[in-house]
């Protein structure tokens, strides 16, 4: 991030020169750079991978069957030939085994032991491999999922009513060279009803005339708060700078930060790759774009510092978080009453969320805040923040000749077609849901569903198994906590409730005169009929998927309709096959599974009961006795360094390190009822969280509250008798923990 943040600042000055004719030109250099996405409609993205919950993984090729799994250092020392890392010590700057681990050029030399590294001793191959670059090894499977789903698009003998009409979208979209020189045709007309508003009641009878098919201020998706109850919706700004979903307002909401400050400067540069020729193509020059998305950052963070986030309430009282969430639901009379000059009223119908008995904003300040720039004064800034808004949806489905010389100016790679138009079809507003399905039911099959909601099943079991032995629970709350477990919704691979129904689209081929542009509009219109025809229907425990896409990279528990959902996006052949090994499976996906279901019994989830109602798990004394196990799990990390003397914030990482110590603690726990491989199974944990980190890593930890891979993998076994008995660790070995310094939160041996 911080390279493209600073290719940026030098280009808006070389861009300028370059405008005034200082400079002919600059180099068209491609690196292996991913190309920058832009933001579909909502600002929904196809493969974040930096959502709360969207940890990376990473994979190696299968753990090394060696019987030096009790070889000590020195032992390891002997045998450097045989790992083939003779000749890194003239290439390799050494490191120590866990400090450095996963910096670039510092891996240790020689190949340390299980023993002392377990993470290193199953990793050395590829760390080496990859010394001089940021890389996991879950980046080698990228483009797994379009690659399937785009070979099932173009296998014509596919025949069905909802693939033929992703085909036309999905071939007018691979029809880059069609678009190119058109501009923005197609758009301008809106742009210029929005230019030609005179006052701040004219601007707002553009936004919301029954012909005016965009609302660039307010976003809406189906929620449940109650899983006896009904469908409703919540209400977020929608943001330009930060996606409203995934992000949220953290780093706006932390400015007194260095670390949120920065990044929230580094997220502003990268949304200037693509609105700096969104912006040009309006009127702009360059030095002026860059700027404007600079002043709109800072005109955003006014109400989006409000905006509801992952972790917004880690460091409240216990209880705030459910308080916050039962208290930040409003009906519209409600609503209309706290924004009297913001066209609530009028927003929530052009996005078809009206119908509603009660609607979930969170924290009001945001709809408070906007309602009360909504003034004349403020009148340009909104209109180019409309304008942009806009530019910024519609990016996939116009001209890209623009932002493909932004591309290239930055010294990044272009797309291919099929990537360009894939991405088009990847978007909640058009056909996410479709090419989901499409890879599940072709591509990965009815046994892939049917072993990872086994799988699931039995993470689950396992769970209640150790929260029945746990001797410090108190019959309440095991109870709860059962019961919690008992009525866990598991979307794996695919909504409970099925995916969206395309069955009444009716896209315009190009032959009849259809475009990307105009399909685009009756998809998004289309969208919103469908989520439309929820509201106030019986719960949908599936509802986060019409707000995330399924596409999405990610693994993650709601607390508010108490769900696990395994995305289709995450499962690419590192985590899954049909010949691959139920321990293979239990600990490469399974540990992902695992930690998300703790997150329904830590300090957030716990706040919240079986249905998603604000009753908490807890009684008694058992939050005092859980906060004291993960007290001494966060001390415990700040022991550990990293790099240059820095050592891990373990308050920072707990509730997280919690979850992967509790997901290790199910899976053994299932492990021990199967003939269980143990030198496989751990070597396949450690593989797929692989990773080699940028030298500057350090700043990186900062930001984040999941532990560095390496520390991750080696803490959450150090913590398990196994680690001893099978593998052979003893004291003195770098990787020994002390039995009375072992820490697990669950089950009948907890410390």
């Amino acid at each position: 991030m911080t390279d493209i943040k600073n290719r940026i600042a030098a280009l808006v000055i070389s861009l300028t020169l370059a405008a005034s004719g200082t400079l002919s030109g600059c180099g068209s250099r491609k690196t292996n750079e991913p190309a920058a996405d832009s933001s579909a409609a909502e600002s929904e993205s196809a493969a974040d991978t930096s959502s709360a919950e969207s940890e990376s993984a990473a994979d190696t090729s299968s753990a090394e069957e060696s019987t030096a799994s009790n070889e000590s250092s020195e032992a390891a020392k002997t045998t450097e030939s045989e790992s083939g890392t003779d000749s890194a010590a003239d290439t390799l700057k050494t490191g120590s085994p866990w400090e450095t681990t996963v910096e670039s050029g510092c891996l240790p030399y020689p190949k340390p032991a299980l023993s002392d590294d377990l993470y290193a001793y199953y990793n050395y191959d590829f760390l080496k491999e990859h010394q001089d670059e940021y890389f996991s090894a879950s980046d080698e499977h990228i483009g797994e999922v379009s690659t399937a789903v785009v070979g099932v698009l173009n296998d014509t003998s596919k025949k069905g009513h909802d693939i033929e009409q992703m085909r036309i979208f999905y071939n007018q979209a691979l029809d880059i060279a069609g678009r190119k020189g058109k501009g923005n045709a197609e758009i301008q007309t809106y742009l210029d009803k929005i230019d030609g508003a005179g006052s701040i009641k004219e601007f707002t009878e553009v936004l919301t005339a029954e012909d005016f098919p965009f609302c660039p201020f307010l976003t809406g998706n189906i929620a449940v708060t109650d899983t006896r109850g009904k469908n409703m919706v919540e209400l977020k700004p929608n943001l330009l700078i930060v996606d409203p979903i995934f992000v949220g307002g953290e780093y706006y909401s932390k400015l007194d930060s260095d670390e949120s400050q920065e990044m929230l400067e580094t997220l502003a540069d990268d949304a200037a790759i693509g609105l700096v020729p969104d912006l040009r193509g309006i009127g702009m020059d360059y030095g002026e774009a860059y700027y404007a998305v600079m002043d709109l950052a800072e005109f955003e963070k006014d109400y989006g510092r409000y905006v509801d986030y992952d972790g917004k309430y880690l460091n409240e009282d216990y209880g705030n978080e459910a308080a916050a969430i039962s208290n930040g639901s409003y009906t519209d009379e409600e609503l209309y009453k706290l924004s009297p000059d913001f066209p609530i009223k009028e927003f929530i119908k052009k996005i078809g969320k009206d119908g509603s008995e009660k609607y979930y904003i969170g924290d009001k300040n945001w709809l408070t805040t906007l309602n009360g720039v909504w003034k004349d004064e403020n009148l340009d800034k909104l209109k180019l923040m409309a304008k942009a808004k806009i530019l910024d949806e519609t990016r996939l489905f116009r001209d890209p000749t623009d932002y493909f010389d932004m591309l290239e100016l930055c010294e990044m790679t272009l797309p291919t077609a099929q990537e360009y138009a894939f991405a088009a079809c990847d978007s909640l507003n058009t056909f996410s849901h479709t090419l989901c399905k499409i890879y599940v039911e072709d591509c990965l099959g009815q046994k892939a569903v049917d072993r990872l909601t086994d799988l699931t099943n039995n993470i689950v079991s396992a769970y209640k198994k150790l929260i029945s032995e746990t001797d410090w629970l108190s019959e309440d709350s095991r109870a709860a906590m059962t019961e919690k477990l008992d009525n866990m919704t598991l979307n794996v691979l695919q909504p409970v409730n099925g995916y969206m129904d395309y069955s009444g689209l009716e896209l315009v081929p190009t032959d009849k005169g259809g475009t990307l542009f105009g399909n685009y509009l009756l998809l998004k219109q289309y969208r919103q009929e469908q989520e439309k025809k929820m509201i106030g229907k019986s719960a949908e425990n599936s509802s986060v998927w019409y707000s995330v896409p399924p596409t999405a990279d990610t693994v993650f528990y709601k607390a508010s309709n108490n769900s696990i959902s395994v995305m289709p996006g995450f499962v690419t052949s590192l985590f899954y096959t049909d010949d691959m090994s139920d321990t293979d499976l239990m600990s490469g996906i399974g540990f992902y599974i695992g930690h998300e279901i703790c997150h329904a019994f830590d300090y957030e989830g716990s706040q919240f009961d079986a249905y998603g109602q604000p009753n908490a798990v807890f009684s008694g004394d058992d939050l005092d006795k859980f906060n004291e196990k993960t007290l001494r799990l966060s001390e415990y990390y700040s022991t550990i360094q990293i790099t240059n003397g820095k050592h891990l914030d373990g308050q920072n990482l707990v509730r997280e390190a919690a979850a992967d110590i509790s997901s290790m603690q199910a899976l053994l726990e299932m492990a021990g009822e199967q003939d269980t491989d143990y030198d496989k199974f751990f070597g396949h944990f450690a593989n797929t969280w692989a990773e080699v980190l940028p030298a500057d890593y350090a700043e990186l930890v900062a930001t984040d509250n999941h532990p560095l891979n390496n520390v991750r993998v080696n803490v959450c076994v150090q913590m398990f008798e196994e680690l001893y008995e099978k593998l052979g660790v003893k004291e003195g070995d770098n990787m020994y923990l002390a039995p009375a310094e072992r820490i697990r939160l669950w089950g009948k041996s907890t410390s």
